[in-house]
């Protein structure tokens, strides 16, 4: 029981919680990371390319390597580009 207890909380320390709001279909996805995340590892974990969108919080877009807050929301909005 002790270690179920302990993995417990080192599970809960560990872990990060972004809801991460996609405007096309108004969808907004809870994902979670490891404490200490930037917006790379979330594109990472997304499997999305950073070249081929924008990350924005609180209506300002965020570097990939800005580190996420517990429970902060972000906007993932697609980027299109041509002639």
């Amino acid at each position: 029981m002790k270690s179920l207890i302990k993995d417990f909380f080192i599970w809960v320390s560990i872990q990060l919680k972004i809801k991460v709001r996609i405007p096309k279909t108004n969808a907004i996805k809870e994902i979670q990371l490891t404490k200490g995340s930037n917006v790379g590892d979330l594109l990472k974990n997304l499997n999305v390319r950073p070249d081929t969108v924008i990350v924005m919080s609180k209506n300002m877009p965020m570097p990939v390597d800005d580190t996420l807050n517990e429970n902060q929301e972000v906007t993932i909005i697609q980027v299109a580009s041509g002639g």
